[in-house]
């Protein structure tokens, strides 16, 4: 079997395809076969069978040469030998399909010849046989030119560099990454240069980047190997010398709660030549955190007479019209108006938190004297709470009528709160040692710019204020009054969830009543400090934080009441009829009420002759 030529020039196109107008380039082969012996019968047949780039078929891949008149990669003759015919041959064209049908061009291509004697007629003496020292099996190679010097062997040289625009992911972010690839060819041409991407196993393939114009819109595609996942992306066959190609591929990073510190992307070019096929290999790391940001918001509502409203801003006005308070109460009305702070933690995320504690001080009692009198606690969300003392100890019958409209809104969205009258407390309370509110006669409170400010007091008068009443702060110290300590332990929260702790309580109006006209403010305050992370990564510090959130109490009116006697206004009266007739003579004597009187009908007529004459004598 002979095959001319042994190079196929994909550029040498001297074929016509049947039927149509396409050139392609040719390969000619050539089989012959010669028998020989003492008493050759007159035919003697061979059976042949010539497969082409048969070592394709093996591996399954394109077959890249087809017969031109079939154009399919296989054929059986029947060459016919004999007495007279003792050498004979068979020649077939086949042409080499286009180069976007194939990737394959570095192997050479494979044509393999089997041949077998046919059955002898019946009743031949002395049937043939083959040749004992020659084989059934013939093979011949053709190769493809490629561009890679007068020994058509190609040695590349090929770089690779790799950047990603984000070096840490946040667990329960969105992690969007892009990996910014740089694939260089410094040698020969590279044949079937692919680039591979291992991926990590929390990492999903979403596409290439093609909206930056100095990227190459490359195809890339998903695969799966041996329990592996790769993206795999074509870089040209043949890269040819000097190429280089840069692309962005993009990813999506799920499922890190189990992650461990950091996640890898490996990256390698690979190619089809025998020597120097693959690049360098690279490795993109990527660190992983767990962050969590918590809000601790607050807010406060009053109801006055149980008529319930949101005040703005948080106060309550003492005293009430037409109500005292009784000196046994038996019902919470009795008592004052209802105050009620609300707290919501929640977490603005990205990553979720697995527990947390919330810590509140509550200002209940001064010496013997109940300041806000707390009558329950509810919650919404994943948290239960626990109290130090009793709520309601006195046993007074609950108002039917509780929460406020707006009340009721947050408790069912406690995240569209608003963040109304919150003080944010710097220093972290240590409630064990010291609770959270008490009462110091030293202090007062200044409203300077919007903001309560708190100062010594030096003496009993305050100068240079906006606020130049003495504020009596209820402050954070509790050695002489009862304070109510509360902790809740709050369950998991996702990123967007809350948990609510809303705190109603009856300002008891008596003990302000013996203080009239002295303003107060009444402070609750609140901490958290999450304990876990649902995470295999915990993050180097906790999230924790502390608020505050008073109730201001003032007075509408003073206690002494200005009388005005009956004389004094009788006397007002006369004093201003007295001036009206001033004002009205004045005002006559200086011709205010004189008035012009019109002409009359003779003296119009006699002033229209008098002109008639005029203008006649003229």
């Amino acid at each position: 079997m002979v095959l001319t030529p042994k190079i196929l020039n994909p550029d040498d196109r001297q074929c016509i395809l049947p039927d149509t107008n396409f050139t392609v380039t040719c390969l000619k082969v050539k089989m012959c076969a010669a028998v020989s012996g003492v008493g050759i019968p007159d035919s003697v047949d061979l059976k042949v069978e010539l497969q082409l780039d048969w070592l394709k078929g093996t591996r399954g891949g394109v077959k890249r040469v087809l017969f031109l008149d079939t154009q399919q990669p296989q054929r059986t003759a029947l060459l016919k030998l004999g007495h007279h015919h003792s050498h004979k041959c068979l020649n077939y064209t086949v042409y080499l399909r286009e180069e976007d049908e194939f990737r394959d061009k570095l192997t050479p291509i494979s044509l393999a010849l089997n041949y077998s004697l046919a059955l002898p007629p019946h009743g031949q003496d002395l049937p043939p046989v083959l040749n004992y020292y020659s084989s059934t099996f013939l093979q011949e190679q053709a190769y493809i030119l490629l561009d890679c010097g007068e020994d058509n062997l190609c040695i590349p040289d090929l770089k690779l560099s790799a950047s990603m625009d984000r070096s840490e992911l946040v667990i329960g972010d969105e992690n969007l990454v892009m990996l910014t690839i740089t694939a260089l060819n410094q040698g020969e041409g590279a044949y079937e240069t692919e680039l591979h991407t291992l991926l990590p196993a929390e990492a999903d393939y979403i596409g290439v980047e093609r909206r930056v114009e100095s990227l190459s819109r490359l195809n890339c595609e998903y695969r799966t190997v041996n329990n592996s996942r790769l993206v795999v992306c074509d870089l040209g066959n043949p890269m040819v010398t000097g190429t280089e190609l840069s692309v962005g591929l993009r990813f999506s990073i799920q499922r890190l709660d189990d992650a461990g510190p950091k996640i890898s992307f490996e990256l390698q070019i690979h190619s089809s030549n025998k020597d120097n096929p693959d690049s360098n290999p690279v490795t993109l790391n990527l660190s992983i955190v767990a962050r969590s940001q918590l809000d601790l918001r607050g807010t406060l509502t009053r109801a006055v007479s149980s008529l319930p409203r949101v005040s703005h801003p948080s106060q309550v006005v003492l005293p009430f019209p037409r109500w005292e308070p009784k000196e046994k109460p038996l019902k919470e009305d009795d008592v004052g108006p209802q105050v009620t702070h609300i707290y919501e933690l929640h977490n603005t995320g990205p990553s979720s938190i697995q527990e947390a504690e919330l810590q509140m001080g509550w200002p209940s009692r001064f010496r013997d004297e109940n300041l806000l009198y707390a009558m329950e606690i509810k919650t919404d969300g994943p948290i239960s709470c626990r109290a130090n003392g009793s709520l309601n100890p006195l046993g007074l019958q609950l108002s039917a009528l509780q929460d406020t409209p707006e009340l009721l809104g947050f408790l069912r969205n406690g995240s569209a709160v608003s963040r109304r009258h919150r003080r944010s407390v710097t220093d972290e309370h240590d409630y064990s040692s010291k609770t959270l509110v008490g009462l110091q006669s030293d202090h007062i409170l200044l409203l300077r710019e919007h903001h309560w400010v708190c100062v010594a007091q030096s003496s009993n008068t305050v100068s240079s204020s906006l606020f130049s009443s003495c504020l009596y702060l209820l402050y954070q110290n509790c050695s002489n009054i009862i304070c109510l300590k509360i902790l809740c332990v709050v369950g998991r929260l996702d990123r967007g969830q809350s948990a609510v702790v809303k705190i109603r309580s009856r300002l008891w109006a008596h003990t302000f009543l013996q203080r009239r006209n002295d303003p107060y403010l009444l402070n609750s305050t609140v901490s958290f400090m999450v304990t876990a992370l649902p995470y295999r990564i915990q993050p180097t510090s906790l999230p924790h934080h502390s608020t505050s959130m008073g109730t201001l109490v003032l007075w509408g009116t003073p206690d002494v009441s200005f009388a005005v006697p009956l004389w004094v206004i009788i006397l007002a009266i006369l004093l201003g009829l007295l001036v009206l007739a001033m004002l009205t003579l004045a005002m006559w004597k200086c011709g205010f009420f004189d008035r012009a009187r019109p002409p009359v009908d003779d003296d119009i007529s006699d002033r229209e002759q008098l002109t008639s004459d005029q203008s006649a004598d003229a």
